[in-house]
């Protein structure tokens, strides 16, 4: 499933609160999910090394900086 990538980088960005941090970025009232978002949700689940996931990660923090 697209989403259950998204879920193991909410999981390593926030291990306490994976949970909820995956609940902002996806709420019910906003469902829609770029195809940007899929590729790197593929990308991440597809990677053959560490190294590849960390990088795309750093994508991914880009992407949703924290905004206070």
């Amino acid at each position: 499933m697209v989403f259950e990538g998204c879920r193991v980088v909410c999981g390593v960005v926030a291990p306490n609160a994976s949970k909820e941090l995956f609940e902002v970025i996806f709420q019910k009232n906003d469902p829609q999910v770029t195809d940007d978002l899929k590729l790197l949700m593929y990308a991440y689940r597809d990677s053959p090394s560490k190294s590849i996931k960390t990088q795309i990660l750093s994508l991914y923090a880009y992407r949703y900086n924290i905004v206070t």
